[in-house]
């Protein structure tokens, strides 16, 4: 039973190292929090004096759940903690008679460790057709799967990019990707 203060200080922690743009407001953990009461199964994983490091929310439905909250902080990734509150989450919906859980999505370019961490716990990656396509006429739905598209190979380009580092005295110069609204 968290308080969402404590974990949107998670969540902060992990943005911080991570460097991403905020996941979780304070108002959508404490709706989560709220709302999802009864079929909200969290974890956390405290360190010795008792803060929390680490934390696994998934919403349970029947035979089926959907990881919602997930997070660790610096501290807890130097202690592994979410190995610790993934393998607990799961032996507890397995005991719940839990068939599949959806682990939310993946990133191999841009977020390579969670992807292996994901995939490293058996998942298999499925691809789900998106509200664009249901909602959209046949020209409309292929000028935005070629703007999807196009963004991913700028997504793997960037990956690429960040990873070569000039030498100090090189002229660099940097181009800003256009990117579809």
């Amino acid at each position: 039973n968290p308080r969402a203060e404590e974990v949107l200080e998670v969540y902060t922690s992990m943005q911080h190292v991570k460097g991403l743009e905020e996941q979780q407001s304070r108002e959508e953990i404490e709706q989560l929090l709220k709302n999802f009461k009864q079929e909200l199964v969290l974890y956390r994983c405290d360190d010795e004096s008792g803060e929390l490091v680490s934390l696994l929310g998934w919403v349970v439905l029947g035979k089926r759940a959907w990881a919602v909250l997930w997070a660790t902080s610096e501290a807890g990734r130097k202690l592994q903690a979410s190995h610790a509150v993934f393998w607990a989450l799961v032996q507890h919906c397995l005991r719940l008679k839990v068939e599949s859980c959806d682990l939310a999505g993946i990133d191999p370019v841009g977020n390579h460790g969670v992807y292996r961490f994901k995939r490293d716990t058996g998942a298999v990656a499925l691809e789900y057709l998106g509200e664009w396509d249901w909602a959209t006429g046949p020209w409309m739905r292929w000028l935005g799967n070629w703007a999807i598209a196009r963004r991913c190979e700028v997504k793997k380009a960037e990956a690429a990019l960040k990873k070569f580092r000039p030498a100090k005295d090189a002229l660099t110069t940097v181009v800003s990707p256009v990117r579809p609204v």
